[in-house]
């Protein structure tokens, strides 16, 4: 009977995937994952409706982007709860059309190490430690490294070495009432990938450069400027179109050499910059990576100090006189390990290779993305396949010249980094209202639960940034940590 079930959901999913085009590295016994084989460039006028992509960059409304990328959860995880929300797919129907629909799913199940399948379940009803915000009574993080995603593409959610059961579990809505908001009120990316199947660093590598130059997991150590390629902050700053990375307590943007470590300020500031309506054309907002109330949404943080943190800098840009001309974008790094029912896709890479476990064109698997802006229709899903290089894609159409899709030249001279840069798609395709819609319909001041007590028993260092001696002095001396206002919401 336990075959018969296997094979029917498998039998959906690849239905569900039927109209996939190119294909991505061979990968057998794919298990209970919808196959999914397009890549970045292989998306159709059908699947993206008309938007500001369509028209001059010099028209575009939007000349405010910030993104705030946080860590380690994927879609399901996060959002597999939308697909099954009646009132949200109703009113998607009522607005787009019977069509409508969304990638998302809560209910799969997974073969064991001995075999046995087992389904994905709530965190809240799962968690017998009373504290199911932190996903409390486990000890080792779901694999989501190089090699251990790729073993998890092949054999399913349970078969690393060490997976524990948290690895299938999901949150509901009402365990993440920002989220859910935000989603059922602006746009959901239901085809984003993390840009390689890697750990943090080399994914935020990849948001920030389009490359992590052959880095496939986090480095041991970490240093003041490691990281020597060029940064979408290089292009901006030479090109005189302001950008700002504002750090909390860990300033990643400095491990980076150029514009990005010199553009680093306080997240204090941009407060003051979202007030006063100062805000860069770009902006890149580091959440805390610290201590026990540290924001980023990684596992076993409280998921609450990351909405709680979500809620605090939209409210202050929401309250900016910049907001009818900006974008916010929430992407997450990497996966966390976290199960996802939808397959890898493959991009175009400078670094790819046929060889599947030295291919850095095969993504890691869905992570939460939402795009916040007056200038996205109510309640849209865009089924845009991309990574965290659609936002590098969209700021080189806006401000130097690229062409809205595709890797031509575009506007003059050499526009791109890298070959996944060239033909990344462009976040801006959500940029599909019309008119301005400037009432967010967000309760900025939400009551979340209090922060929950650290799981009893867990390593301290797990999950613990690496880095360098060297580095943790210049953080101590010349960056001190910025004011938290998140945590007074909750």
């Amino acid at each position: 009977m336990e075959e018969n079930i296997a094979r029917r959901k498998f039998l959906r999913n690849v239905g569900l995937a039927g109209a996939a085009g190119l294909m991505a590295p061979s990968i057998s016994g794919l298990g209970h994952l919808e196959p999914f084989t397009r890549w970045a460039g292989a998306v159709s006028n059908k699947d993206v409706e008309p938007s500001w992509l369509d028209k001059p960059p010099a028209e575009c409304p939007v000349d405010t982007v910030v993104a705030m990328v946080l860590e380690n959860r994927s879609f399901d995880h996060m959002l597999g709860w939308l697909s099954t929300d009646e009132k949200y797919m109703e009113e998607g129907k009522l607005r787009y059309g019977k069509q409508f629909k969304i990638a998302a799913s809560n209910d799969e199940e997974y073969r064991n190490q001995k075999g046995q399948l087992v389904s994905t379940f709530p965190i809240t009803a799962a968690d017998t430690d009373g504290n199911p915000d932190r996903l409390c009574g486990y000890t080792t993080n779901p694999g989501h490294g190089w090699y251990t995603g790729r073993l998890t593409a092949k054999k399913g959610f349970l078969a690393p070495p060490k997976n524990e059961l948290n690895a299938l579990a999901y949150y509901r809505a009402e365990d993440v009432s920002v989220y859910a908001e935000l989603a059922r009120r602006f746009s959901v990316s239901d085809y984003h990938f993390c840009s390689l199947m890697g750990e943090t660093m080399p994914n935020r590598q990849y948001f920030m450069s389009a490359t992590s130059n052959g880095a496939k997991d986090n480095p041991p150590v970490t240093s003041p400027g490691m990281w020597t390629q060029p940064t979408i902050f290089d292009q901006l700053t030479a090109a005189n179109i302001p950008c700002r990375s504002y750090y909390t307590d860990l300033p990643i943007s400095l491990l980076y050499a150029g514009a990005a470590a010199e553009n680093t300020v306080s997240m204090n500031r941009y407060y003051e910059d979202a007030a006063q309506g100062t805000l860069p054309a770009y902006s890149v907002l580091e959440p805390s990576f610290e201590g026990p109330n540290k924001a980023n949404a990684e596992w076993p943080g409280d998921i609450n100090c990351a909405q709680a943190m979500i809620q605090s800098v939209l409210d202050a840009l929401m309250r900016s006189p910049q907001w009818e001309r900006s974008l916010f974008v929430l992407i997450h790094d990497d996966w966390g390990g976290f199960y996802d029912h939808v397959a890898p896709a493959n991009f175009p890479d400078q670094r790819s290779s046929k060889n599947i476990n030295e291919d850095f064109g095969y993504s890691g698997f869905r992570t939460p993305a939402l795009v916040i802006s007056p200038w996205v229709k109510r309640g849209q899903v865009s089924h845009q396949v991309q990574d965290h290089v659609a936002v590098l894609r969209f700021l080189q159409w806006r401000f130097l010249g690229a062409p809205a899709q595709g890797p031509g030249r575009g506007r003059g001279s050499k526009w791109w980094l890298n070959k996944r840069n060239r033909y990344a798609s462009n976040l801006g395709a959500v940029l599909t209202a019309t008119s301005v819609d400037p009432d967010p319909e967000f309760d900025l001041r939400r009551k979340l639960p209090p922060v929950s007590p650290i799981c009893f028993g867990l390593p301290l260092n797990i999950n613990e940034p690496t880095r360098a001696p060297a580095f943790s002095d210049l953080i101590n001396r010349l960056y001190p940590k910025a004011n938290q206002p998140w945590l007074k919401l909750s």
